[in-house]
């Protein structure tokens, strides 16, 4: 995934070594919570907790129920129940006999299996790829081109991107597309691409750029842009009245009282309208 960010250790137990900095960062990311404030480092994995970390790390969503029966399910914690199911909903996990073992420790092997299971491309460089993908795919490299592409899956934009740059040209998401990386206008989609539900943070980072033979949009000449820029940082008038709260959310407007009465002003002058008022003297009334 390429996690940016680490979080503050505050686990008892987690002392400097090789692998502080990738379990604080796991632990940035949500992948990994520990236990009050212990990590257990040095433990063995269970299967539960595989389940639950990889659910994490997939961006995968509990789930109550599987269509996967384990004679075991009384067995596996409260905390792991939701990701066991989604795992064996999709197929990613399975169990031994009828039982998910939740318990027992996993192996190197069964990691492996999982993730084979699980992620079907991995785009990993700042090159461009094509060819569709039947399952989930992960884009972790800023300059990475996705173009003319299925993914049957779900499409996780991951940490590793930072705050670069992806470009999907005519892809298809039949899944969910999944964004954690990125900076601000950095995932450029263009063509005929489709991401199904999208799954973002609270910023923008999305820019659906024009096909290649659009139309270019004609650009303000640059003294009328000055110009603009110019009067935009001027203060409203003290007698100016706000509008927008009679109008939609997309539009904004702002009525000057002087500038609409100017014309009926004038008008009156020419044809008469307005007659002089009439001198008073100060304390008369």
């Amino acid at each position: 995934m390429g996690y940016q960010t680490q979080s503050s250790n505050r686990f008892s137990d987690l002392g400097q070594a090789f692998y502080t900095q990738a379990v604080l960062k796991a632990n940035a990311a949500g992948v990994i919570q520990g236990y009050g404030d212990k990590i257990r480092p040095l433990d063995n994995i269970t299967r539960e907790e595989a389940a639950a970390m990889l659910g994490r790390a997939l961006g995968l969503l509990t789930s109550d129920s599987t269509s996967v029966r384990f004679s075991d399910t009384g067995s596996i914690s409260d905390w792991a129940a939701g990701y066991v199911n989604a795992m064996a909903n999709h197929g990613y996990m399975q169990g031994y006999g009828g039982k998910f073992n939740p318990g027992a420790d996993i192996s190197r092997a069964e990691v492996v299996t999982v993730l084979d299971n699980s992620i079907k491309g991995l785009f990993n460089e700042a090159k461009e790829y094509t060819g569709n993908v039947a399952g989930s795919a992960i884009v972790s490299a800023d300059g990475a081109v996705l173009r003319n592409m299925v993914i049957t899956g779900d499409l996780i934009i991951a940490q590793g991107v930072g705050d670069g740059n992806v470009t999907l040209t005519n892809v298809t998401v039949q899944g969910r597309t999944i964004v954690r990386g990125g900076g601000a206008n950095s995932i450029h989609i263009t063509g005929s691409s489709s991401q199904g539900e999208l799954f973002i943070p609270a910023r923008s980072i999305f820019r659906r750029l024009p096909a290649p033979n659009a139309r270019p949009r004609r650009k303000m000449p640059p003294v009328r842009r000055r110009a603009a820029e110019r009067s935009a940082s001027l203060p409203l008038p003290e007698n100016s009245i706000p509008f927008s709260s009679c109008l939609p959310p997309s539009f904004s407007l702002i009525l000057f009282l002087p500038t609409l009465a100017m014309p009926f002003y004038f008008y009156g002058r020419v044809h008469g309208a307005f007659m002089p008022l009439p001198q008073t003297s100060p304390g008369t009334e």
